[in-house]
């Protein structure tokens, strides 16, 4: 790829759609998206993200078991692969994105990096954490909340912060912060 086609790609991924809008409809299976909310966070479709070398570090050899990367995120799909909760509401924006479906029980993990990749390409990462997590988790600071939520097995409301990641880039993804009274946060990529 040329210098001139490389800038060009990473100026569309920082400069397209610094606002975007989500409404909330219903279907006639009652299925629905996220409610209206506005995003300040650069939420930009492109080509599929795969991530090929995930690699989980729970202690807990079952959870961390439970952990891998899913494709086409869409409602009804369950969010852990330790438990049935599923997807109830999307955010247009994140319908069909790829993601890594973690395990709930990931968040009794204490250490520094409970799970890690290298980014294959100039990729956003979206985290969906429980909103009754409080406070966030250190390693958290500089994600940005985007003002967006996927609502899990109702009424579990999940916030989505993001962060963007240069090609070959390590993403670390550290503990949940909180094991009491909430669940587990899981991976969108874009």
């Amino acid at each position: 790829m040329g210098i001139s086609t490389k800038l060009s790609a990473m100026g569309l991924l920082c400069c397209v759609m610094f606002a975007c809008t989500t409404t909330s409809t219903a279907s006639a299976t009652g299925a629905s998206t996220a409610s209206t909310a506005t995003s300040s966070f650069p939420i930009v479709d492109g080509p599929k993200v795969v991530i090929s070398d995930l690699k989980v570090l729970d202690t807990n050899a079952a959870a961390a078991g439970a952990w891998s990367f899913q494709e086409n995120l869409q409602v009804k799909n369950k969010v852990f692969g330790d438990r049935s909760y599923p997807v109830e509401e999307i955010p247009k924006e994140f319908t069909g994105s790829n993601w890594i479906r973690s395990a709930c029980d990931s968040k009794n993990f204490t250490g520094d990096t409970l799970a890690l990749f290298t980014a294959p390409a100039d990729i956003s990462v979206f985290v969906a954490f429980d909103d009754r997590v409080s406070p966030m988790p250190e390693w958290t600071k500089g994600w940005t909340d985007t003002n967006l939520d996927i609502v899990v097995a109702g009424p579990l409301v999940m916030s989505i912060y993001g962060k963007i990641f240069p090609k070959g880039s390590v993403v670390n993804l550290g503990p949940n912060g909180q094991s009491a009274g909430c669940v587990q946060y899981f991976v969108l990529v874009k």
